[in-house]
């Protein structure tokens, strides 16, 4: 396993102005993961957890936020592509973050939720999104009823801005 995410979203915490502390992989079990939360909890003002989200029974995650303090989690899952499995809870005035797994979808997650939550508790006046208007060049299949997010390169043709999606898959 590449740790990505613990790289990526520590840069995007300092990016904000938050100071990262990172508490590295964490065996997939609950004694392990529990451990490592409560860990953080006393040491930190608000946690990310990467991976270990997902649907129904299999959601460690959910269990180990709930398990660990009031009030819990409060939303699970999202409209939103990618990052459906979202996890955003407090424990005893600490918000916690379950982010999925995916570098790409960890990283969009982050932006969208955690950054904006964890600026207003610093006082941060949040910085306004950057948008281009650009011309896609070509087709992407859609999800209806869910909000998409795309990397895209953005190029210039025949002076019009063009958005070229970047291919991956989310893991890479």
């Amino acid at each position: 396993v590449r740790d990505v995410n613990t790289y990526a979203l520590s840069a995007g915490l300092s990016a904000i102005g938050a100071e990262p502390v990172r508490y590295g992989i964490t065996k997939d079990d609950h004694a392990s993961l529990t451990a490592a939360l409560s860990i953080a909890l006393r040491e930190c003002d608000a946690v990310l957890i990467s991976g270990g989200s997902s649907v129904g029974t299999a959601d460690m995650t959910r269990r180990i936020i709930d398990e660990a303090g009031r009030p819990g989690v409060f939303l699970h899952g999202v409209a939103v592509k990618p990052g459906k499995p979202t996890i955003v809870g407090d424990i005893g005035g600490k918000p916690v973050f379950g982010l999925p797994g995916h570098p790409v979808s960890a990283y969009f997650i982050f932006r969208i939720f955690a950054a904006p939550t964890l600026q207003r508790m610093m006082g941060v006046i949040r910085e306004q999104p950057r948008e281009a208007f650009a011309i896609m060049g070509r087709n992407v299949p859609s999800n209806h009823g869910r909000q998409e997010y795309l990397p895209v390169a953005l190029t210039e043709e025949d002076g019009r801005k063009v958005a070229l999606p970047v291919a991956s898959k989310s893991g890479l």
